[in-house]
């Protein structure tokens, strides 16, 4: 399940409205941040990346009132679970 991941989902506001899922380094030691790229770039092309403190930032920008976020999130973390089952 998606719970077993221990996936960290933050909002930040600023000028522009973004969505972060942060993969801690233990996630990364199951998931290959390669296989990780590949999948979010085969549901879109909105997703952004960032390593940092030994962790991969996935950055979805938002625009007010836009739901569009949840439902990329929702397919990428189901995508990802299949990998680990």
């Amino acid at each position: 399940s998606i719970s077993s991941l221990n996936i960290t989902l933050t909002k930040y506001l600023a000028s522009n409205t973004l969505v972060n899922v942060i993969f801690n380094e233990e996630i990364l030691t199951k998931l290959k941040a390669e296989d990780i790229f590949i999948a979010s770039t085969k549901i879109s092309d909105k997703f952004e990346f960032e390593y940092k403190n030994r962790q991969l930032l996935i950055k979805v920008k938002k625009e007010p009132n836009d739901k569009n976020w949840i439902y990329l999130y929702s397919e990428l973390l189901a995508s990802l679970v299949k990998k680990l089952v």
